[in-house]
């Protein structure tokens, strides 16, 4: 896969008949077919739809499933990495104070 490998956040999710689709931060999507998470293969097609973004964009979550999928895992990527990103994200927000650098 193409999207794997740089970190970026989950920002939408949405679905159809077969598929999550996630739009992410840097602008690219990624697709997930049901059937590659057993989780969501048993699901009902409602149960399918009812999913958020959660923890800041860093997981996909399914409420009524108690189930959610990793973005670092789809892409392929250290969770450190994604957890820069959602802090500076809270920054620029200004849900966290900005960090100081060292003189």
């Amino acid at each position: 896969m193409a999207t794997r490998n740089r970190p970026a956040l989950a920002q939408r999710v949405t679905t159809d008949a077969k598929s999550v689709h996630v739009a992410l931060t840097d602008g690219r999507d990624l697709t997930i077919a049901f059937a590659d998470h057993r989780f969501l293969r048993g699901a009902t097609p409602v149960e399918r739809r009812r999913c958020v973004v959660s923890d800041d964009g860093m997981a996909i979550w399914w409420p009524g499933l108690s189930e959610g999928i990793s973005v670092a895992g789809l892409l392929g990527v250290r969770e450190a990495s994604l957890e820069r990103l959602a802090d500076e994200a809270r920054v620029r927000q200004g849900l966290l104070p900005a960090r100081r650098r060292a003189i």
